[in-house]
């Protein structure tokens, strides 16, 4: 536990030197997002984008529908951004002709096709300050 406490803050501190921030909270997305956006939007001068994990599993999605009629209904000019996070492997390079719905259910089948026809991308650059104001709504 004490690795990822200091590695939250560490990308917090990494952040706020970028002139971004990043908000840890509990409870239910749909509400907690909104309790967020209404707090950076009293400034009325910036609205956040949002980012999320794209999910797959039922449950998940139920909670991103959830969040994206919550913001739609109630902050309609906010962004969620949605990012494919859940494999090494970028989405697109996967070698399953149905995405990630033809992902095998056990580890050895996925490893032994991904091995073969697969090559991790190369890590995305690190977002400058200038990249936070230029993405900043």
């Amino acid at each position: 536990a004490k690795f990822i406490l200091e590695s939250v803050a560490d990308l917090r501190n990494q952040l706020q030197s970028k002139g971004s921030n990043l908000v840890v909270a509990y409870g239910k997305p749909e509400n907690i997002l909104l309790d967020i956006i209404s707090t950076v939007n009293a400034n009325k001068d910036k609205m956040p984008i949002i980012f999320s994990q794209e999910e797959v599993c039922p449950e998940e999605l139920a909670i991103d529908e959830a969040v994206q009629a919550s913001i739609e209904t109630h902050h309609p000019a906010a962004l969620l951004q949605k990012t494919w996070g859940s494999t090494l492997y970028n989405i697109k390079d996967l070698p399953y002709q149905g995405g990630v719905s033809d992902i095998p259910s056990t580890f050895t089948p996925f490893r032994n096709k991904v091995e073969k026809n697969c090559a991790i991308g190369r890590p995305l650059p690190v977002p400058s300050e200038e990249d936070f104001k230029n993405n900043r709504r």
